[in-house]
């Protein structure tokens, strides 16, 4: 069973870490002036900029959640820096606490 790990608060990024395989994945929810689709990008970094990952995403018209594949074995524990950007500006940002 997926184990959540995440921040509180609306918009706040959640992690599904499922014991024994090779990714997880990171969850944000899409800001409201935000939704509508489109091509997004979502950064997850370590607090101190020694590692970042970056990914781009088409999201559907309905969806409210942007989701990327995070190899477990690079999500250590630690603090994240995990933003979204849409349109060439960040729309969200949120810290994430991995355990």
């Amino acid at each position: 069973m997926p184990q959540a790990l995440g921040a509180a608060g609306a918009g706040a990024p959640t992690v599904a870490v499922q014991p024994g395989t090779p990714t997880s994945a990171l969850y944000m929810t899409l800001p409201q002036d935000a939704r509508g689709g489109g091509d997004f990008e979502l950064r997850i970094a370590a607090v101190g900029g020694e590692r970042e990952l970056r990914q781009r995403i088409v999201v559907g018209n309905a969806s409210r959640i942007a989701a990327m594949s995070v190899p477990s074995a690079w999500l250590v524990a630690g603090r994240y820096e995990v933003t979204l950007w849409h349109e060439g500006r960040e729309v969200s940002r949120a810290t994430l606490d991995v355990p």
